[in-house]
């Protein structure tokens, strides 16, 4: 996979190279989260809605009322189900299936 992202200072092309902006432009855009989860090697991104609509039936009911949002509800349903190579992020679930 490539991305391709446009990063520029907003002052004149003069003005010279500013790290610490361009550094907030990549943070801004997640190109460096996008990066170190591949990094990691994590090829299965499911967001939690659709995780959580594929796996809901591992847990019980009352396994997935103790939780408040999704994203722990997907945590409990890999935990349960004795996932180790995971991450639940801020919006998706990143699972490694090549360990």
């Amino acid at each position: 996979m490539f991305v391709c992202v446009c990063v520029r200072v907003q002052g004149a092309p003069s003005d010279g190279f500013h790290s610490e902006v361009v550094l907030d432009q990549l943070q801004e855009l997640k190109v460096l989260d996008t990066a170190l989860m591949q990094s990691c090697g994590y090829p299965v991104r499911l967001n939690h809605d659709k995780f959580f609509v594929n796996y809901h039936v591992l847990l019980s009911p009352q396994a997935t009322s103790e939780c408040d949002t999704l994203a722990e509800k997907c945590e409990k349903i890999l935990q349960e189900a004795a996932v180790k190579n995971y991450h639940v992020g801020t919006n998706s679930v990143w699972e490694d299936r090549v360990a």
